[in-house]
């Protein structure tokens, strides 16, 4: 990687886990592809992406690109919405700003 600093964890961009990158790295499952590290929550979703990186690269690069709303809180789409339901837990993982944005919005909800 260009001497930036690994994140603790990532999503896996094939199946969308919550994956611990020392595991990852420690078990050989991550790919570098134009100078940036994926990690993988299996050999599957290994094999899957060297298949085809390019697909994949672009399913994180559009994730990454997280649109702003003019308060600078992300704008959460309905999956991310979906996904606070069904598992806060695994998305605060990932997204720690995004559950504190999501537990703001519960709670204010939850006044009136």
């Amino acid at each position: 990687m260009s001497g930036a600093k690994a994140p603790e964890r990532m999503l896996d961009p094939i199946c969308d886990m919550v994956v611990v990158v020392a595991n990852a790295q420690a078990e050989g499952r991550t790919v570098e592809h134009e100078g940036r590290m994926y990690a993988f929550c299996s050999s599957g979703c290994v094999n899957a992406f060297k298949a085809d990186p390019v697909r994949w690269a672009a399913k994180v690069d559009a994730s990454a690109a997280a649109v702003q709303t003019l308060t600078g809180d992300a704008v959460i789409d309905d999956g991310m919405r979906r996904w606070y339901a069904s598992c806060r837990c695994c998305l605060s993982d990932a997204y720690p700003a995004i559950v504190a944005q999501l537990d703001a919005e519960r709670d204010a909800a939850a006044a009136h």
